[in-house]
């Protein structure tokens, strides 16, 4: 019964550490950094089956009310079964 009880620590231990969250910078416009800040999502299942939303600019713009974009940047977030991928979009 310990076995089993330490094997699953370990294993949710694990897939803790499987977790990670990063965010770079895709593209900086001229265009001035405003105060307006648009994102979007999209799900996949097992980082390759698409399951929802929308990764497109100009819907992270159209969610934040920016017309012109100054920055993107995109986060990813990863565990081992799912992967979220957030455009983020800043600008006027």
């Amino acid at each position: 019964m310990k076995k089993a009880i330490f094997a699953l620590v370990v294993l949710a231990v694990l897939l803790a550490a499987a977790c990670t969250t990063i965010t770079v910078p895709v593209t900086i416009t001229d265009n001035a950094v405003g105060d307006k800040i648009g994102e979007t999502t999209e799900s996949f299942l097992f980082g390759r089956l698409y399951i929802s939303g929308s990764g497109a600019l100009s819907a992270a713009a159209a969610n934040g009310g920016v017309t012109k974009i100054a920055t993107v940047e995109q986060r990813v977030t990863r565990n081992p079964f799912m992967t979220k991928v957030t455009t983020i979009v800043t600008g006027n």
